[in-house]
């Protein structure tokens, strides 16, 4: 029987990718503006853009005809290598979009949150399509990797295309920017323009479209109407054809209220000393947030921990929303471990790292969240068919599903260690459900980040 290429081959073009990413100089001077607010959605394509040649560069470097088994990318070989990196660049353009979108509203004066572009499932099919049913990979090698590039900065011109119709339905006005590339097709400087998005927002208008090897920016002006002045920093806008001038910088503040009420003292389980004190909370609709007395947290910041970490994490776990914990922030001095999931009080308790660079918070913390986020869901599937049950009950049940689900899926004490330094030790300790989630979590981010910090 041939050798499985696949996990090796997933390895290597993760490895180079984070590699590549790492020491990148256009990568890193986008961040620097965007850290700075500077960005703007040039920025945010040339990002994309970037980011999909290096992701093209790993695929080029490790996946040839050479290396597959009859110069063939088969099927089970394509579906498991090509929608890990793809969802890797997908996450990775997803949060810049949000961080450089976010920013130009603000300048814009609206303060609303920007929206996460949806993964297009569609083209990551077509391309593990594209890839199997090539006789030869090397016969569409060239023609796969520029469609990757053009995937990544099709996140960024859905990014573009998802808030504007936010702003739109909102009662705002935004606008879609097409520059043209220089020296591009007829077809693309004919597209070039300012078009107001209630006239190109119908699916398939051309203005969204881009043919393989297109370097045309697609971007979007918030242009409610007001325009900044460099000088004044006050907005100004047109009415009756008179201008009036006003500082609009916090009309349409979207940030959560923190609320003072009543301090109290919340039991996190574990050990005896795990006791958070606080009387800080804010409503997000579907769940609450309290916070620790300890922690200094204003509500920019709240916004940022809520649209950067908890909310994709509830998109992604929680198919039923009716039943969402409560998320305790705590302080490290609080809590003996970095996260936890209390099943009686229905409460999720988090420890999330703020003093690294944006980049490593961004990692550590979206891996903790949605490991506890996974831990609530499983526990809310077990308390379905056994109701009344107490967490004391339904641990040794969790316990045994989930050693029987990593039997299935061929995780043993032999290969646990790939899901992490975390999921080896607990497994060795007997205690299943650790691997199990990390395990998940590990799929869903194709990544593993905890031991890379």
């Amino acid at each position: 029987m041939a050798d499985d290429i696949a996990p090796e081959l997933l390895e290597k073009v993760q490895s180079d990718y984070r590699k590549l990413r790492k020491k990148d100089e256009e990568l890193a001077r986008i961040s620097e503006r965007t850290a700075a607010g500077s960005a703007d959605g040039k920025d945010l394509d040339a990002y994309a853009v970037r980011e999909g040649e290096l992701l093209a560069e790993a695929l080029h470097r490790n996946v040839s005809g050479e290396v597959l088994p009859n110069g063939k990318m088969y099927f089970n070989i394509a579906d498991r290598v090509l929608p890990s990196v793809l969802r890797e660049n997908y996450d990775n353009v997803a949060d810049m979009s949000e961080r450089i979108i976010e920013e130009m509203n603000d300048r814009a004066g609206i303060h609303i949150r920007a929206q996460r572009p949806d993964l297009n499932e569609d083209r990551v099919n077509g391309l593990v399509n594209l890839a199997a049913t090539a006789d030869q990979y090397e016969n569409i090698r060239k023609e796969l990797e520029g469609d990757v590039v053009n995937f990544s900065q099709n996140v960024a011109t859905n990014s573009v295309r998802k808030n504007a119709d936010f702003q739109y339905k909102a009662g705002l006005s935004p606008k879609i920017v097409r520059t043209a590339a220089e020296g591009c097709c007829k077809w693309c400087t004919d597209l070039a323009g300012t078009y107001d998005y209630a006239t190109v927002k119908a699916s398939g208008n051309e203005v969204w479209q881009r043919h393989r090897g297109c370097g045309c920016v697609v971007e979007y002006d918030p242009g409610n109407g007001s325009r900044q002045n460099v000088h004044t920093k006050q907005y100004s806008w047109k009415e009756d054809n008179s201008e009036k001038v006003d500082n609009r910088i916090n009309m349409s503040m979207d940030y959560p209220r923190i609320e003072r009420g009543e301090t109290k003292t919340i039991e996190a389980g574990g050990d005896l000393s795990d006791k958070i004190i606080s009387g800080k909370q804010a409503d997000f609709g579907d769940y609450k947030i309290a916070i620790s007395d300890k922690l200094e947290i204003k509500p920019r910041e709240l916004h940022e921990i809520e649209k950067d970490y908890i909310r994709p994490a509830i998109e992604k776990i929680a198919t039923d929303r009716n039943k969402l914990p409560t998320v305790i922030l705590a302080d490290v001095t609080e809590l003996s471990s970095a996260g936890r999931y209390v099943y009686d009080s229905n409460s999720l308790f988090l420890v999330l790292k703020r003093d690294g660079s944006y980049e490593d918070n961004r990692k550590y913390n979206n891996h903790l969240v949605l490991h506890e986020l996974t831990h609530w869901k499983d526990c809310q599937e077990i308390a379905k068919d056994n109701p009344g049950i107490t967490e004391k009950e339904l641990a040794p049940i969790y316990n045994e599903i989930s050693k029987k689900a990593l039997d299935e899926a061929g995780v043993d004490k032999y290969n646990v260690s790939k899901y992490g330094s975390y999921a080896k030790t607990k497994y060795d300790e007997g205690n299943y459900c650790e691997p199990y989630v990390d395990y998940r979590v590990f799929k869903i981010m194709g990544r593993w980040w905890k031991d890379e910090l």
